[in-house]
């Protein structure tokens, strides 16, 4: 039970940070334009 809740909160916690980086990507991409 405990492993699955600190999956839960690391799944949680990663995916702010994949849009972050996909966001960063984007704006990099629109900056060479």
């Amino acid at each position: 039970m405990l492993r699955y809740f600190v999956t839960r909160a690391a799944v949680i916690v990663r995916w702010p940070c994949i849009y972050v980086v996909i966001y960063a990507l984007f704006l990099a991409m629109d900056w060479q334009n």
